[in-house]
């Protein structure tokens, strides 16, 4: 199973944007359903999750790329994760992939403060 676990920052978005947090999930919420994941409340954070179909992962890639462009989503955020599980008996039992550290190494963060994105405590995050 393929997914992603992201959040935002609902603090900064309050001080900082025009639009308000719920909106701001509401949007990512539209946009994951448009490509077939659903989301899920995972403490505090949306957790988007496929269905175990061939086009999970094609899916996930464009959305990858549509939300690293995307100045709001980056600004916001406080993690940001692609979420692999190869096991069929345990498909939760997921791998975390951090996406933040993955822009990062490949130099897309420039215009970002990297010192505000902080990775989720006590999530081992492979590269």
């Amino acid at each position: 199973m393929l997914g992603m676990e992201i959040k935002l920052n609902q603090k900064r978005i309050e001080e900082n944007e025009e639009y308000s947090y719920e909106d701001y999930i509401y949007t990512l919420d539209e946009l994951f359903k448009k490509y077939g994941l659903d989301a899920f409340d995972e403490e505090g954070a949306r957790r988007y999750l496929g269905h175990n179909e061939s086009d999970d992962f094609c899916n996930i890639a464009i959305l990858f790329s549509k939300l690293n462009r995307t100045r709001w989503f980056m600004q916001n955020l406080e993690y940001w994760y692609y979420l692999r599980s190869d096991d069929d008996k345990e498909p939760y039992e997921f791998i975390y992939e951090d996406n933040i550290e993955v822009l990062r190494k490949n130099n897309m963060l420039f215009w970002l403060d990297p010192k505000e994105v902080k990775p989720k405590k006590g999530i081992i995050a492979y590269s």
